[in-house]
C-alpha cells in the first residue's frame, strides 16, 4: 500500500506545483479500480489549465483521457485521432476465432448465434 500512495504522491506532484505542461507516464498502473477513476477525475479537472501528455498501455485509460490519441508500433507513430476516428478506422471490440472440429461446427455455430 506504501508503495501505491508514493506513486499517487509523485503522479500528482505536477498538479499541485502547477505545472504548464505534465508528462505522465502510466499514471494508473497498478491501481485499483476506484483509484484508478480517482486519479482520472483529477488529471480530466485539471487538463484546461495545462497540457497533459501521457503513455499508457490502456486504452480505457487513453479513451477517458484523451482528447487526441496516438498509437506507437516500434517506435512510430501509426495512427493519430480522436478516440472516436480511432475506434471508426479500426473497429471496436473483439475478434473471436474458435476451431472445432468439422462435426461440431453446427453445434457451435448455434450457441454462437444465440448469445448475439
Amino acid at each position: 500500500m506504501e508503495a501505491v500512495i508514493i506513486s499517487l504522491r509523485a503522479t500528482l506532484v505536477p498538479f499541485l506545483a502547477r505545472a504548464q505542461v505534465v508528462l505522465l507516464d502510466e499514471p494508473s498502473a497498478g491501481l485499483d479500480p476506484v483509484s484508478r477513476r480517482n486519479l482520472w477525475d483529477v488529471i480530466r479537472a485539471t487538463m484546461g489549465e495545462r497540457a497533459v501528455v501521457l503513455t499508457t498501455h490502456s486504452m480505457e485509460e487513453a479513451d477517458a483521457l484523451g482528447d487526441r490519441i496516438g498509437i506507437m508500433s516500434r517506435g512510430a507513430m501509426i495512427a493519430l485521432g480522436t478516440a472516436m476516428h480511432l475506434k471508426d478506422k479500426f473497429g471496436g471490440g473483439y475478434t473471436l476465432r474458435i476451431v472445432t472440429p468439422a462435426h461440431c461446427r453446427d453445434k457451435m455455430r448455434a450457441k454462437v448465434a444465440a448469445l448475439a
